[in-house]
C-alpha cells in the first residue's frame, strides 16, 4: 500500500522518467536510420555488422577482416552477443531500420533504467534516495553525448537489476 510519501514521490518519479526519455529521443532521431562511424563510437558499426550477419545466417562473423584481429567469415567471441541479437530481432521485425532500435533503446535506457535505479535506491535506503538516484541516472549527460542511445551498455544497465538475485 502506498503511504503519503509515496503518493508525493509518484509525480516526481513520472516527471523524471519522462524527462529521461525526452532527452534520449531527439538524439536517436538525430543519429537517424543509418549506421555510420562517429568519433568515439565505432562499436555501433561492429554490432550492426554482426546483427546483419546473424540475419543472413552467417552467425557471429564479419564478411571482411575486422578490427582488431578478426578474420573474415570466422566466428568471433570478441563482442557481446546480446546486443547483436537485440539488433537482429529489431531488424527482423522492422526491416533494416537502425532508428527503430535506437528509439526503443531510448525508451528502455530512459524509463526502465531510471525506474529500476529508483526501485533499488528505495528498497536499499529509502524513497528519497531512490528519487535522487533516478534523477541522477535519467539526467546524466555523459552517456547521452558519448554513446547513448546506440550502445549495448544501455541494455546491460537496464537488465542487470532484473537479473540480480533477490535478498
Amino acid at each position: 500500500m502506498l503511504g503519503p510519501d509515496k503518493w508525493r514521490a509518484r509525480p516526481l518519479l513520472l516527471a523524471v522518467l519522462l524527462a529521461a526519455v525526452l532527452l534520449r529521443l531527439p538524439i536517436a532521431v538525430y543519429m537517424g536510420d543509418a549506421v555510420v562511424v562517429l568519433p568515439g563510437i565505432h562499436d555501433q558499426v561492429s554490432y550492426d555488422a554482426l546483427a546483419r550477419s546473424l540475419l543472413a545466417g552467417r552467425g557471429f562473423s564479419f564478411t571482411e577482416n575486422w578490427y582488431p584481429f578478426t578474420l573474415a567469415n570466422a566466428p568471433t567471441a570478441h563482442w557481446s552477443f546480446l546486443y547483436p541479437i537485440y539488433l537482429a530481432g529489431i531488424y527482423a521485425l522492422t526491416g533494416y531500420h537502425p532508428l527503430a532500435a535506437r528509439l526503443l533503446q531510448a525508451l528502455v535506457g530512459g524509463a526502465l533504467t531510471c525506474l529500476l535505479v529508483y526501485l533499488i535506491g528505495r528498497r536499499v535506503v529509502n524513497e528519497r534516495t531512490g528519487l535522487v538516484a533516478a534523477v541522477d541516472g535519467g539526467l546524466w549527460v555523459f552517456p547521452l553525448l558519448q554513446r547513448c542511445p546506440d550502445d549495448r551498455d544501455v541494455l546491460h544497465c537496464a537488465g542487470a537489476p532484473i537479473a540480480a538475485p533477490q535478498p
